[in-house]
This record gives C-alpha cells, sequence and structure tokens, in this order.
C-alpha cells in the first residue's frame, strides 16, 4: 500500500512548470486505486498530471439575472451543471471545470498561479477520444489599485455589531458581469461557469491565510446587455470603465433597493474592459472600497482579460480591501481604532496587496499582515453579516415547489449547455435521472449525446407522476402532502 501510495505520488508531483509560450494538448483522466468519489486524477500532458477534489465555491442554488427582452429576470437555478464538474488542487491553485463527453474529456480553468488552459475547437481530436487544448500564460496585470475609504461609524455602534467568527464563515457575493467580458463565452451559462472559476481561485488564496476560517460563495450572477448596462457601470470615451463612477452607480442601485445589491455582502464588477479612476485620475486594475465588505458600501470594480483568467489576483485584492485589507506598508486609519494596519509589511515586497503601479513578479499569496486585518475586520463588523449568513433571502417572486426543472425544458437546457450546436435535441426516457443531449441525427439513426443528470423538477416517468430531485426519480412533493394530510 505504502508503494502504490509513493506511485501515485510521484506521478501527480507537479513543479512549476514553464511551458514554452503557447502549448497544445490533450488532456484525460487516469484511473488509480485509492481515489475517493470527489476525486478525479487527470494527465495534462505526458509529463504533468494532477490529483483534483471537489471544490465547494457554490451552493445549491445561484441566482441568474438576466435580460429576456426588454424584460428583466431573475431566477434560482440548481447550480449542480457547474458544481458537479469544478475540482480545485490546493497546492498549485489550480481550479478546473471538468466535462466528460463521448469525445473526451474537456477541460477549463486555471492549472497554477502562471498558466490556464481551454479546450482548442479549431484543432481535431487524436485517438482514443481526446480533445485538443490549448495552454496560455495568464496575463500579468501592468496598473496600480485604487480604494476608496469612508469614515467609520461610532465605536459604540460597533461593539453592539461585534460577533465571534471562530467557527467559521461563509459570505455569499453577487457578480455582475458588462457586455465586453459576457461576449467572450458562448452562452450565459458558460460566462456563469467562468466566474465559478475565479471565485474559486480566488478563494484558494484567501484560505492561505492562517488562522481565517472565512470562505467566500458565489450567490448571483447578473449579466449585463447593451440596454441595461448604462444603469450600472460607467463606460467613458475609449470604451474605458470609470471605476469610480460605477462605484457610485451601485450605491444608487443600493439606494433604490435593487435586489441584487440586497442580498449580497459583496457586490463585484467584472470588466473586460480597460479601467480609469477618475477619483485619482489613474489607469487602474480594479477599485473598491475598504472595510466595508456587508454594509453600505460592499461595492468593487476588477478587471480580467476575458478567457485568460488574468483578473484572479485583481479579484484577491480588490476582495481583500472589502473585508478591511489596506495596502501593504500603509498604516491603519485613525479613526479606525485597534486595526493592526499593514505597515509591517514593506509595499516593496510584491505580495497581492502591493498598491504599487508595479509590483513586480507578485507572490501569489497574502503577506503575513493579512490575518490580523481580516481577523480585526471580522470581530469589529461581523455582526453585519449575520444576515447573509444565516440563510440566502428569496428570489424576487418566489414560487411554492419552483424547481430548476420546472423553469427550463430538457431541450432549451440542451441548446445552453451546447449553443453552437444546431439541431439539438434532448433524450429524457430515463427512470435514473439521466438524459441525453444528442447532436441531429445522421442517415436518421446516428447521433452523437453529451450524458447530464436530470434537474429537479423533471419529469421521469411516463405517467408524469413521478420526477427527478438531487438525482433521484421519485413521487411528485404535492402527493406525498396529499398522503401526509390524509
Amino acid at each position: 500500500m505504502r508503494s502504490l501510495a509513493l506511485l501515485i505520488c510521484l506521478v501527480v508531483k507537479w513543479t512549476r512548470c514553464v511551458w514554452a509560450g503557447e502549448q497544445i494538448v490533450y488532456p484525460q483522466l487516469l484511473e488509480a486505486r485509492g481515489l475517493g468519489i470527489q476525486e478525479k486524477l487527470i494527465q495534462i500532458s505526458s509529463t504533468h498530471s494532477l490529483h483534483l477534489e471537489k471544490s465547494s465555491v457554490l451552493g445549491d442554488e445561484v441566482i441568474v439575472d438576466v435580460m429576456d427582452g426588454t424584460q428583466r429576470m431573475r431566477k434560482a437555478v440548481d447550480s449542480g451543471f457547474i458544481r458537479d464538474r469544478l475540482y480545485q488542487n490546493r497546492q498549485h491553485k489550480a481550479t478546473l471545470l471538468i466535462h466528460e463527453t463521448t469525445h473526451g474529456v474537456v477541460v477549463k480553468g486555471i492549472l497554477n498561479t502562471s498558466h490556464s488552459i481551454q479546450p482548442e475547437n479549431m484543432l481535431k481530436q487524436i485517438g482514443g477520444g481526446r480533445v485538443a487544448h490549448r495552454i496560455r500564460e495568464i496575463p500579468r496585470a501592468v496598473h496600480r489599485h485604487a480604494s476608496r475609504k469612508v469614515a467609520a461609524q461610532k465605536q459604540a455602534i460597533l461593539e453592539e455589531r461585534s460577533w465571534p467568527y471562530e467557527n467559521g464563515i461563509a459570505l455569499p457575493v453577487s457578480i455582475i458581469v458588462d457586455t465586453v467580458h459576457r461576449a467572450s463565452c458562448a452562452s450565459d451559462s458558460e460566462s456563469i461557469e467562468y466566474a465559478a472559476i475565479m471565485m474559486n481561485a480566488v478563494n484558494l488564496r484567501f484560505e492561505q491565510i492562517p488562522e481565517v476560517n472565512m470562505q467566500l460563495m458565489l450567490r448571483e450572477v447578473k449579466i449585463l446587455e447593451s440596454q441595461n448596462e448604462d444603469d450600472w457601470v460607467k463606460v467613458a470615451m475609449g470604451n474605458t470603465l470609470d471605476s469610480s463612477v460605477t462605484l457610485d452607480r451601485l450605491e444608487e442601485r443600493a439606494d433604490e433597493g435593487d435586489p441584487f445589491i440586497s442580498g449580497a455582502a459583496i457586490v463585484l464588477v467584472l470588466t473586460g474592459r480597460y479601467c480609469f479612476a477618475s477619483s485619482s485620475g489613474y489607469p487602474v486594475e480594479g477599485e473598491s472600497y475598504t472595510g466595508y465588505a456587508c454594509r453600505y458600501y460592499r461595492f468593487c470594480v476588477a478587471r480580467d482579460v476575458p478567457g485568460t483568467f488574468s483578473g484572479v489576483k485583481t479579484l484577491c485584492h480588490e476582495l481583500g480591501h472589502s473585508l478591511g485589507l489596506l495596502h501593504d506598508g500603509e498604516s491603519a486609519p485613525v479613526e479606525e481604532q485597534g486595526h493592526p494596519g499593514a505597515e509591517a509589511c514593506p509595499s516593496s515586497n510584491p505580495y497581492i496587496m502591493c498598491g504599487l503601479r508595479d509590483c513586480g513578479v507578485e507572490h501569489d499569496r497574502f503577506s503575513d499582515c493579512a490575518a490580523s486585518q481580516i481577523k480585526w475586520f471580522l470581530a469589529t463588523y461581523g455582526g453585519y453579516c449575520q444576515i447573509y449568513t444565516a440563510s440566502l433571502p428569496p428570489v424576487t417572486t418566489p414560487l411554492p415547489r419552483k424547481f430548476p426543472g420546472r423553469s427550463i425544458l430538457a431541450t432549451q437546457f440542451c441548446k445552453l449547455m451546447h449553443p453552437k450546436t444546431k439541431g439539438i435535441w434532448a433524450y429524457t426516457r430515463f427512470k435514473d435521472c439521466r438524459f441525453y443531449c444528442c447532436t441531429p441525427r445522421v442517415l436518421g439513426l446516428f447521433y452523437t449525446y453529451t450524458t447530464y443528470t436530470a434537474l429537479d423538477g423533471w419529469s421521469c416517468d411516463v405517467k408524469g407522476k413521478k420526477e427527478c430531485w438531487h438525482g433521484v426519480c421519485s413521487e411528485f412533493l404535492a402527493d406525498k402532502k396529499k398522503r401526509q394530510k390524509k
């Protein structure tokens, strides 16, 4: 048994490889004894493999906020279509979305701190059902970060809101995707997948902060379209995004009581545009309020080059500001009594909270000053977060037993998952709550398909008296309740 464990360790050992520019690889899943049901072993190339475990950045549902024509649609959907395929490797900070298809395994996400991987649709698969993928270097951020500071409230109020957090805390984050970033994805579903990969990568960095038991959960994704984008973000000349005015617009939406704003501990705009902070006069990678997670000014903006995952460190930086982190080297604000500050960590050291214009080759972690600052923030302001951690607020118009499978037909689901396949259709006649997304028949007989687990609420028998619930075909909940009343 010891020799087997040693063999597996040798297989999955992954030094921080320097890929020679872009590279084409053909990943495949490997079989290995000792793997748990929540684990996978994937071979990226002939020399590099990764041991993966399931991620937990998503709850049972994620709320999607999109425009359907001229109508705004906001609904909760089962996050299983992402959650069941999202894996991570803590050691190498890898976050991968893995999709097993009849053509081979499809992998998308972050391999390590310097490289990402995406399927390459223009290249053919090779024998044995292996799909071509391209490995790319993740671009480095080149601009500084901006932060806003707002005068603190009176200490008497803070003492009433203090909250012990030793048992851990999960804070819901809502992400707004602008039109430029959305345009890089084939569908809304793919855009949500991208946001989930980014948020999981962020969590892998936050969990390295010692003695801080905190996790950020992706609660809601809002997809902007051209007709409503100006209500949420400020696009200036040259198609750049003014991060300062964008923060002001988020405040306006909060004043109006918008449910998207009110339901999250932190609201983040993910933009594919270059950013400019009119408050400071500099081009920036992002901007946020410092120390206002769970409170009124819980907003931040972060730039990501679409499709590259370059914004992971920027998201960490801006979300860090929201959670009370100062730039390394900064002293504590006078009005924040007891804040430990970050003077002990020189700004010249290129950690995530570096605030200089050029931080050099960044260390992919927070400095030693991060732990005491976040602990102070949660101990001081954590009471404001209780309303977000106790339970998620309901969707705008909740309906009884409104399960995902009752909101979307199987064929509609297949069209969202395979937007480039014309004539795709769904085969759902399975009692084990599986279904196929099928390509058009060739010669009226042959077709290829991808297997999915049925959404909660889909019918799973011919008579229509049973439905799928957590992957199990069972009687309608309504029928069960009728019998219970008798």
